[in-house]
């Protein structure tokens, strides 16, 4: 895999091998943590001691899915970037940009965008998110990311399509958002306890 990476970029240099280099800079484990800050209180309420490791538990999975999900996107982009013939670039924001869509806009979902637009620098305008209350999302509109209900249309607007709804709703998604979905398009999957052929 490392070799490979190796000789997909010019020259030899694989800018993931190499700490120094600044052409994918590491998000540090604590930036991406401080964009979980509202998702799970760090004490539990009286009476709920015992659900405290599961709570941690739970923060600590969807801080690891964000930053897989967060390093995707980066990677992707700056390989669609150097198949172009340009130099690697720091961050989402170019005239290339990845279109990151999103659907459900749950806890998960949520923090998801947000650490896609601080952590990853994405520029809001490339991230999307198809929620069915999309007026709980307020706070992401401010932001000024674009929050809405279509399926079917965030999957024909993204190159990468990132699951983040409940398993009980997965058939109904899949069934509208198979059919609209462009080619190329990779979905990522944060959806636990379904099997991929599912």
């Amino acid at each position: 895999c490392w070799a490979a990476l190796q000789c997909c970029v010019d020259g030899g240099h694989a800018p993931l091998l190499d700490p120094l280099c600044c052409c994918l800079s590491w998000a540090k484990m604590g930036d991406i943590e401080e964009v979980f800050a509202s998702f799970l209180a760090a004490e539990a309420v009286e009476g709920e001691e015992a659900l405290l490791y599961l709570m941690r538990r739970c923060k600590g999975l969807a801080v690891s899915a964000c930053a897989h999900a967060v390093f995707f996107c980066r990677l992707l982009q700056a390989f669609r970037v150097s198949s172009t013939g340009k130099a690697l670039l720091t961050s989402l924001a170019d005239s290339h940009s990845l279109k990151v869509g999103i659907i459900g806009g749950g806890h998960l979902g949520k923090q998801l965008a947000r650490a896609l637009v601080t952590v990853g620098r994405a520029p809001c305008s490339s991230v999307c998110i198809s929620t069915r209350c999309s007026e709980n999302l307020s706070d992401l509109q401010k932001l000024g990311l674009t929050c809405f209900y279509d399926n079917a249309q965030l999957a024909a607007w993204a190159d990468v399509l990132f699951l983040c709804c409940l398993p009980s709703h997965t058939p109904s998604i899949c069934s509208v958002v198979r059919p609209a979905i462009r080619k190329p398009c990779i979905v990522y999957s944060l959806i636990t306890a379904v099997p991929l052929p599912r």
